[in-house]
């Protein structure tokens, strides 16, 4: 056995044979390289696609979230329109509270009006009992009140 450039050679075999193994072990190695930046770019490409995934489910959730908040959005109206319809309803019905309070207030004056005037109507039967009753009336005398 000899040693060239750090390798044993066994003298029985011919230096073209073990150059061509050294050639076809280069070859291997560079086929390893090789496969090793294939695998390499495999795996970048697996993660690209697993990014590629998540960038797509987020897409998706974006959208699910946009068409939320369009339904949101919609309800925020639909409860604004059903506002402006309760208080386009409430005015009639505080313009009818208000006028029943003035017919209120009407008719308690109306009361205190008509109690004054029975007080008066008393009074004044009172004194036309006392006036006709100076007069006789078919031979009945005076009467006295």
């Amino acid at each position: 056995m000899t040693k060239r450039n750090g390798f044993a050679i066994n003298s029985d075999l011919p230096e073209n044979y073990f150059v061509t193994s050294l050639k076809q072990i280069a070859y291997g190695v560079r086929a390893a390289s090789k496969y090793r930046v294939h695998a390499d770019i495999r795996l970048v490409d697996v993660r690209c696609g697993l990014r590629l995934a998540l960038v797509g489910t987020a897409g998706g959730t974006i959208e699910e979230m946009t068409a939320a908040m369009a339904q949101v959005s919609r309800f925020a109206n639909e409860i604004a329109a059903a506002s402006g319809e309760q208080s386009n309803g409430i005015e009639p019905v505080n313009m009818a509270v208000g006028r029943l309070d003035q017919v209120t207030q009407q008719n308690a004056a109306l009361v205190e009006e008509a109690s004054a005037a029975t007080q008066s109507m008393s009074e004044q039967a009172r004194a036309l009992r006392e006036a006709v009753a100076v007069f006789r009336l078919g031979g009945q005398g005076m009467a006295t009140a």
